[in-house]
């Protein structure tokens, strides 16, 4: 028996499945979760690589011999300077699309997880303020300067040269954009050493995003549901009633092993019984 001629469905039936999932706010709260997790992970590979590169800056002792040269060829700390202003450009504008993006995560939260989320954004703020200054960071390289780069060599007896990576603060305060982070930057001295903030800060940053988002996708279970339940019967209705999408891997695994078995000379097998497609 030859299998079924495809059945193409009307398109006002798609445009109305469509618009339906469209306007489902389980639909948007799965859509708005989605995005924050696709932005933190891009946000973390940017911070993995900064973290790696300070740390070869400040360990990697012909790395700390380059970028302390400040006479003759330093075209090697040139070098060096421009991977830490892509690295630093990177992971700053992550940070701030990972905090401005997760602000909107708290409006679908039921009341009492809302009061736990303001909560829980005090607690961290308080014990991470180089947050703040970070964030802030992001403006002052976008819109202000470059990063005003400091770099110190030191060793001891029978101790390898070690460096150190940081911003020189009197230049970062000559702008004015730093509300709330300013004593931050004052109590840190001269210069700001980027090291041993980087790491701490996303580690809270990501526990605190972590439970945020399973605590929404929590409090919108019932409504993400329903809105799965849209995608379902759209994909019926695209189908003509052959599959809800559940079982689209197999099916394009069965797909793909047709294929084979035609370039084979093969007959074809149907996908719901595994018989040979009589022609």
């Amino acid at each position: 028996m030859a299998p079924a001629e495809p059945v193409t469905p009307p398109s006002d039936d798609l445009d109305a499945a469509d618009n339906e999932i469209r306007k489902h706010p389980g639909s948007r709260a799965s859509r708005r979760i989605s995005n924050v997790n696709r932005i933190f992970d891009v946000w973390r590979d940017f911070t993995q690589t900064l973290d790696e590169l300070l740390a070869r800056c400040e360990t990697d002792e012909d790395v700390v011999v380059a970028l302390t040269r400040n006479v003759g060829d330093t075209t090697g700390r040139e070098s060096l300077v421009r991977m830490l202003d892509q690295s630093l450009l990177a992971y700053v504008a992550g940070l701030v699309a990972v905090v401005d993006q997760s602000r909107p995560i708290v409006d679908l939260l039921r009341p009492a997880s809302r009061k736990e989320a303001l909560k829980r954004t005090s607690i961290l703020l308080a014990a991470h303020p180089e947050g703040l200054f970070l964030a802030k960071l992001r403006n002052y390289i976008l819109h202000y300067l470059a990063a005003p780069w400091r770099f110190a060599a030191s060793f001891g007896e029978g101790q390898p040269l070690s460096g150190e990576v940081s911003l020189d603060t009197e230049q970062l305060l000559e702008w004015d954009g730093w509300k709330g982070a300013k004593e931050f930057i004052v109590d840190g001295g001269s210069s700001i050493r980027l090291s041993p903030l980087i790491r701490p800060h996303f580690l809270a940053t990501a526990e605190y995003l972590s439970w945020l988002l399973d605590t929404a996708a929590s409090d919108n279970h019932g409504l993400i549901e329903q809105a799965n339940g849209l995608i379902a019967r759209r994909n019926l209705i695209l189908t003509g009633g052959v599959s809800d999408g559940h079982d689209w891997a197999e099916r394009v695994a069965h797909m793909e092993e047709n294929l084979r078995r035609a370039r084979r000379g093969e007959p074809q097998t149907d996908f719901r019984t595994g018989k040979p497609i009589q022609e």
